[in-house]
C-alpha cells in the first residue's frame, strides 16, 4: 500500500510533541538514572498532578530498601488496567520510537550523541531488518502501528534536553525517512498511535499498550527494558551504554540491568548514582 509524501507528513503530523517532559520520565526514575531522578521521584510522589498515575503507583510499591520486584511491577500493571482491552491489536505490529531530543547530545548539538546509533530514529536500516525479521516468522501481521512521542526531557536546571525548533524539523525529517523506507520495504498500512492531549495519560496509555499488544518490537533505551520486563523479554543489552552517557561505567550499567534481570528492579541503589 503505497504512501503519497502528502500522507507520510500527514502521519508525522498526528505524533504528539512533548516539549518539556521533565519529571514523568519511566526509566530514569525506576532505574535511578540521570542527574536528577532523586528530586524528581519526590515530586511524583508528591505532586498531585501525578496523582494515580502509572509511574507514581509503581514508585509507591517500592518496599523500604526502595526496590520492587518484577513480580510486583507486572501486577500493578496488570491491576491498572485490563489488559485484554488491547485485544483489538492482534495480527497489527506495534512499533515504538524513541524520538525527541534524542537526535542530539544534551546541549542540543545535532550529530553529537554518542549513543545515536543505537536508537532506531538514527539508524533506520537497523529497524528494516527487525521488522523484516519479525515478519518472518508472523504472517499473520496485517498492518503496523507507530506508537511514539517526541519527547524533550528540558532540564532547565542543568540546560540540557531542551526543546527547540531545529531540532523538531531534524525529527520530522528522520521520521518521514523511516516512514518511507517501511512504506517501500513492506506492503502494509502504516498508522501513528492515536495521542491523549493529557501528557501523563498519554505516556501510561503508550507504555501499557507496549505491554501487553501482542505483537511489539521495542526500540533501545530504559524504558523500553522495563516494558521487556512485564512481558518477560530478554533485556535489551544494546541499550546498556546508554545509561553511561549520565556518568555511569559501562560495568555499572550493566550491574545496574543484571539487577533487574535478575527479578529486581533497584529504584535507588548507589551503584547507578551520579556523583555530583
Amino acid at each position: 500500500m503505497s504512501l503519497e509524501p502528502r500522507g507520510i507528513k500527514r502521519l508525522i503530523n498526528q505524533i504528539k510533541i512533548m516539549k518539556s517532559n521533565r519529571f514523568y520520565r519511566f526509566g530514569d526514575l525506576i532505574f535511578a538514572r540521570g542527574r536528577r531522578w532523586e528530586n524528581d521521584r519526590k515530586i511524583i510522589l508528591k505532586n498531585s498532578n501525578y496523582k494515580n498515575s502509572l509511574l507514581r503507583v509503581i514508585l509507591e510499591a517500592a518496599d523500604i530498601k526502595e526496590v520492587i520486584t518484577k513480580d510486583k511491577l507486572s501486577e500493578i500493571c496488570q491491576n491498572y488496567i485490563y489488559p485484554k482491552s488491547f485485544s483489538e491489536f492482534e495480527n497489527i505490529l506495534n512499533i515504538q520510537i524513541r524520538t525527541g531530543d534524542v537526535v542530539a547530545n544534551p546541549q542540543g548539538i545535532i550529530g553529537k550523541h554518542r549513543g545515536r546509533k543505537i536508537h532506531y530514529i538514527s539508524n533506520p536500516e537497523k529497524l528494516l531488518f527487525d521488522i523484516d525479521k519479525y515478519l518472518n516468522v508472523n504472517k499473520k501481521i496485517n498492518s503496523i502501528n507507530i506508537i511514539t512521542a517526541m519527547h524533550f526531557g528540558d532540564n532547565d536546571v542543568h540546560d540540557i534536553w531542551r526543546f527547540n525548533k531545529t531540532l523538531l524539523e531534524k525529527n520530522k525529517q528522520l521520521i518521514y525517512k523511516i516512514f518511507y523506507k517501511i512504506n517501500k520495504e513492506f506492503d502494509l498500512p502504516i498508522t501513528v498511535e492515536k495521542s491523549h492531549e493529557c501528557d501523563i495519560k498519554n505516556t501510561d496509555s503508550n507504555f501499557l499498550k507496549l505491554c501487553y499488544s501482542k505483537d511489539v518490537i521495542l526500540d533501545h533505551s530504559a524504558y523500553c527494558d522495563l516494558i521487556r520486563l512485564v512481558r518477560g523479554d530478554k533485556l535489551d543489552m544494546e541499550a546498556t551504554p546508554m545509561a553511561g552517557i549520565d556518568g555511569m561505567s559501562f560495568d555499572e550499567a550493566k550491574n545496574n540491568y543484571d539487577v533487574a534481570a535478575n527479578s529486581i528492579i533497584t529504584t535507588a541503589t548507589k551503584a547507578t548514582r551520579r556523583q555530583q
